[in-house]
């Protein structure tokens, strides 16, 4: 069910996305794995962020990361302090920016970060440096590059991918 609501997370259709989620997260806590839960409520706060409910979006991911920050085996720490911030951001609210720089430090340690065109692309909305969003550009057209054209130019169409490229015509 996660897994359908991030497909739907993915393609822009955020209610759908919305729904799959609870129903996941229902039953994470009705069988009590808080792992699987707080990667499922990470998820639901980012739904919330993109619908642009940033309360929500804020109490989901704090209580995600309250506990990812009581399990080390986390990698996703980084992209919850991520969509947290730039919740934090919309909201006026103040964030520490080294915790910021602690998650880049990690995300980086892990290797796969020139690949998630998505954070990249965050990472550029938080702090407002081009050169994430170059590494959210180069890895959208890449992807689209290997795809048929009729799928590409969908993929290129859903609403991070599009704002993507939107974005970087107005900076390069």
């Amino acid at each position: 069910l996660g897994g359908i609501g991030f497909g739907y997370l993915c393609k822009g259709a955020y209610n759908k996305a919305l729904e799959f989620s609870k129903r996941s997260i229902e039953i994470k806590q009705k069988i009590g794995d808080k792992i699987i839960f707080a990667y499922e409520i990470n998820q639901m706060g980012i739904i919330y962020y993109y619908q642009g409910c940033y309360i929500q979006a804020v109490e989901c991911l704090e209580e995600s990361l309250d506990i990812q920050k009581k399990n080390a085996a986390f990698a996703k720490q980084s992209q919850t302090i991520l969509y947290l911030y730039l919740a934090y951001k919309k909201q006026g609210k103040q964030y520490d920016i080294e915790v910021i720089h602690e998650a880049l430090k990690r995300r980086e340690q892990l290797k796969e970060y020139s690949k998630n065109f998505y954070d990249n692309y965050h990472y550029y909305k938080l702090l407002e440096k081009a050169s994430y969003l170059e590494l959210a550009y180069n890895r959208v057209q890449e992807l689209a590059n290997n795809l048929e054209p009729d799928v590409a130019a969908k993929f290129l169409g859903y609403p991070i991918p599009k704002a993507i490229v939107e974005e970087w015509e107005k900076v390069k």
